[in-house]
């Protein structure tokens, strides 16, 4: 009985130390990791939106102007052939 005394003693010892051990730095990484990715999100959303309404803005007005530099010179040219034939038609 004095053996298994002994060994229990020690082997209570052994575990003692272990979980103090362990419950030590586990309180202390998991509010690390927590507040690390926190503000790492933060300014990942906030430029995310940034360029989106960045680039709508600058194709819009492209493709307007576009079609009204192909109006212009269309209607140039009606006016000028309309004017051009009633020219011929009043000679």
């Amino acid at each position: 009985m004095v053996v298994f005394d002994k060994k229990i003693k020690s082997h209570v010892k052994r575990y003692v130390p272990q979980i103090n051990r362990v419950q030590v730095p586990l309180p202390y990484q998991v509010p690390q990791p927590v507040a690390v990715p926190t503000p790492v999100r933060i300014p990942v959303r906030v430029p995310v939106p940034q360029p989106y309404p960045v680039p709508q803005p600058v194709p819009e007005p492209c493709p307007v102007r576009i079609p009204i530099r192909i109006r212009v010179p269309r209607l140039i040219f009606l006016f000028k052939t309309n004017i051009s034939i009633l020219h011929k038609h009043v000679s």
